[in-house]
C-alpha cells in the first residue's frame, strides 16, 4: 500500500483495539485530519509528533496511549480549533501554555496527568 492512498482521509478511529502505533518522529502524513480517535492503542512514550501536522483537527481522543512526555510547545497551535479534546490518563508532564486555547471547546479532559501551574482562560 501507498501511504498517498489516504491523502483525502479525514477520519481515523482505532478506539479500544490496543494496537501499536510506531511512526517515525520524523513520519509527515499524507493526509489532514478532522477527527482522531485512538483512545488505548499504544502511542507513547512520546507526545506523537505527527499530530502536529493535523492543525486544525475538531476532535482528539489519545486517552490511555502510554505517553510519558512533555507536552509539546507546538500543541496548542495544533489544537485550537478542538471541539473534542481527551489527553487523559497518559503521563503527560509540563506547564499547560497561556496560548493554549479552546474557541470551539465542548469537551476537555486532561485528567490523570502531571501538569503543573495556572489553567489559562479557557475563552479568552
Amino acid at each position: 500500500y501507498s501511504a498517498h492512498q489516504y491523502e483525502k482521509l479525514k477520519k481515523l478511529s482505532l478506539t479500544g483495539n490496543r494496537l501499536i502505533l510506531n511512526m517515525s518522529s520524523a513520519w509527515v502524513p499524507p493526509f489532514k485530519l478532522n477527527t482522531i480517535d485512538l483512545r488505548s492503542c499504544r502511542m507513547g512514550p512520546r507526545f506523537p509528533s505527527w499530530l502536529k501536522a493535523q492543525r486544525g483537527f475538531n476532535y482528539l481522543d489519545i486517552y490511555d496511549v502510554g505517553i510519558l512526555d512533555m507536552i509539546p510547545s507546538w500543541f496548542p497551535n495544533a489544537s485550537y480549533a478542538a471541539d473534542y479534546l481527551n489527553i487523559s490518563y497518559n503521563q503527560i508532564r509540563g506547564e499547560i501554555s497561556t496560548s493554549l486555547k479552546f474557541l470551539n471547546a465542548t469537551v476537555i479532559d486532561m485528567s490523570s496527568n502531571l501538569f503543573q501551574g495556572k489553567l489559562p482562560l479557557l475563552n479568552a
